[in-house]
């Protein structure tokens, strides 16, 4: 569940999650336009670099200090509850990754024993009427439950949880890795902001801890290594640890490592970074930290013959698999008795093997269970993919000094586009229920659950025709109508009302976004100009091509494409969800497209789901008094249709709104 200030919503209709916003804020780069003058080396390009990036606090008065505030008041928040806490900061204003404005990861150490995972749940309210935190957001389903909220004395974004200290470890490790050479630090630093201005590392995509392993990984594969495997610094620690039942323990004396001997440049180890992971074989291997090398997935899911240095893991993964055959034996004793039993367990809860059929696999060096780029997907590792070899073979091979650096992170002129794809490729995105609420309906109604699958999936059909200029329709095919049709049997007995829908659209709408808005007169409202460049994108480039161009030629310059969309939805699982599913047709921009919609989806989406509501009279009143109004059971399917229909007439229509009227501000563009 997640909760914000107010107990419903109904007080916080244009409320948004100050994390989620500033995660997907697209960042600016000419912020950091100085670092490509002439003249400049690439080592003085990137001490100015880090120099910009990495300022800001020292002005508004010590970090430090400010992080000590929020320790204290974090403290004084639950002291009563949990004698002798103490709040400790981790994450990277400790290993030196932070940047200028980047929000506070603090860790509540209690001496006589964590809390369990529901305290979150049961407790984080204290905050909602709390004087010192506003914008209180309660994440208890999260992997490790956390409370985000922004502290009113200082206006630092800060996350806290109780759960266990696996935080303060990972902290510990790769501060120890990163002090280990000024080139990791640097390299994880270019790497990081790399990634946030190329919208990889946007929430729910590559995590920037994950970004920093990957680093970490590559350096270790060198033929002089820079950094060393984690098992050696296990082995080499003074006394052992355990948190979690995973081993903690790692050498913090540089004294006792091997001398590194690599004089690679900066510049050349980035270019490695790129090519290493170009040419990775994703769907064979496990990048596996503790020991410094690959090992295959294959091995990975016949466990037994992992190394040695993995007992831990093995060990973990025989206790999982005997407790699955006893679980297996007790549900079957339940049926043939006639007795149903729903676990009480969240998912995160329910221990599992590392999941390495997942698009991307890195283990964890210290929770050897977990992989950490399990969110990544197909589409946004083909765009990762893209631009590694951009930087790589457009960049760095060609360019010297500070233009160098400068050019790693500009938008690519010219990348290689994907090919095009013939085969069909599917892609999902999942919305759960604890992550979006519906404004002004109690969670508790009987019908809240139904209201919510369709409310969502309406604010998906009016973001994509509104925000990006798409078309919806419902989708006819043999396909669709077997996939709907068959919700009883197999995979979709779980699934509640599946709609399978037909869209079409720009790809353009998604490139050049930032520089659109730099040209043009925007008001405040998000949704207008988000509506209001997708429109100009498009406008610019039909103006802009040929007067002679032929009927097909148009498709190209507009990346036209055709996919199809399909909404399932999952009502009894431990967290609720809505699936999206894309699947291609035949299109080549298809992952540019699925992987742009991923990104949407998280930042922006709670407030489409209010500006959905607002903008279209929704029979939710009607539906929540027994089922009836335009919702009625039977009739929701030809609402879904007539609604798309709607939508698509309302953005068509939007272009002669002077509410949405494209201004330039040089009249003379």
């Amino acid at each position: 569940m997640e909760y914000y200030n107010g107990d419903y919503h109904d007080e916080a209709e244009s409320f948004v999650n100050p994390k989620l916003e500033k995660a997907n804020a697209p960042v600016d780069v000419s912020e950091i336009q100085e670092i490509g003058e002439p003249g400049l080396s690439f080592d003085e390009a990137l001490a100015r670099f880090k120099a910009i990036i990495q300022c800001g606090e020292a002005a508004e008065g010590s970090l430090e200090a400010k992080q000590r505030s929020v320790c204290r008041d974090l403290e004084a928040t639950f002291r009563h509850l949990l004698p002798g806490v103490q709040a400790k900061v981790f994450g990277s204003s400790q290993t030196g990754l932070r940047m200028k404005g980047s929000d506070t990861d603090i860790f509540m150490d209690c001496p006589s024993g964590q809390p369990q995972r529901d305290f979150v749940e049961k407790y984080g309210s204290l905050m909602l009427k709390s004087k010192y935190f506003r914008d209180v957001v309660i994440i208890a389903t999260a992997r490790v439950p956390i409370v985000t909220f922004i502290h009113v004395e200082t206006g630092l974004l800060c996350d806290v949880t109780f759960l266990h200290k696996l935080g303060l470890k990972n902290t510990e490790m790769l501060k120890f890795l990163l002090s280990l050479d000024p080139r990791i630090r640097d390299l994880a630093l270019i790497v990081k902001y790399w990634a946030k201005v190329h919208e990889l590392s946007s929430m729910g995509n590559y995590s920037k801890y994950a970004l920093t392993f990957m680093v970490v990984f590559y350096l270790q594969q060198l033929a002089e290594p820079l950094v060393p495997s984690i098992y050696l610094l296990k082995l080499l620690a003074d006394r052992k640890e355990v948190c979690g039942n995973w081993e903690t323990s790692i050498c913090s004396d540089i004294s006792k490592l091997p001398k590194i001997t690599n004089k690679s440049t900066t510049k050349e180890l980035l270019s490695g970074f790129f090519d290493y992971w170009a040419r990775f074989d994703y769907d064979k291997y496990v990048a596996v930290p503790l020991l410094g090398r690959t090992i295959e997935k294959a091995v990975f899911k016949d466990f037994e013959n992992l190394p040695d240095e993995l007992e831990r893991y093995k060990r973990h993964a025989r206790k999982l698999e005997a407790e699955k055959e006893l679980n297996e034996t007790l549900k079957q004793e339940q049926q043939a008795n006639n007795k149903k039993q729903k676990s009480k367990l969240s998912c995160y809860e329910k221990k599992d093997v590392l999941n390495v059929d997942s698009t991307f696999c890195i283990q964890e060096p210290l929770d050897l269970s977990y992989n950490i780029a399990h969110v990544i997907r197909h589409p946004l590792l083909m765009k990762f993919l893209r631009l590694c070899e951009y930087a790589r073979d457009e960049v760095l091979t060609r360019e010297e000094g500070g233009k160098a650096l400068l050019d790693v992170f500009l938008p690519p002129l010219v990348m290689k586009l994907p090919e095009a794809v013939t085969l069909e490729l599917p892609n999902h995105k999942d919305l759960y229920m604890d992550q979006f609420y519906i404004t002004g309906v109690n969670p508790e109604e009987e019908r809240y659950k139904a209201v919510w699958f369709i409310v969502v999936r309406l604010s998906v059909m009016y973001i994509l025709t509104h925000m990006y200029c798409f078309e919806l329709e419902m989708d006819d095919s043999f396909e669709s109508n077997m996939i709907m049709g068959t919700e009883s049997e197999n995979f979709t007995k779980r699934v509640y009302r599946t709609v399978c829908m037909k869209m079409k659209g720009a790809s353009a709408v998604f490139e050049g976004r930032n520089a659109a808005k730099k040209r043009l007169v925007l008001g405040g409202d998000p949704f207008k100009k988000n509506c209001t460049v997708s429109r100009e994108l498009i406008k610019s480039l039909k103006d802009s091509a040929p007067s002679n161009f032929e009927d097909g030629d148009l498709d190209k310059i507009l990346g036209n494409f055709t996919m199809q969309i399909r909404f399932f939805c999952f009502p009894n699982e431990q967290r609720p969800r809505l699936m999206l599913q894309f699947v291609n047709c035949n299109s080549q921009y298809f992952n540019l497209v699925t992987s742009r919609l991923d990104g949407v989806l998280c930042s922006s989406f709670q407030r489409g789901i209010t500006r959905c509501m607002s903008e279209n009279d929704l029979p939710i009143a009607e539906y929540l008094k027994g089922g009836g109004g335009d919702w009625y059971d039977l009739g929701i399917m030809y609402y879904f249709e007539d609604f798309a229909k709607d939508c698509n007439e309302k953005s068509r229509k939007l272009c002669d709104d002077p509410k949405f009227a494209i201004v330039y501000r040089d009249t003379n563009i």
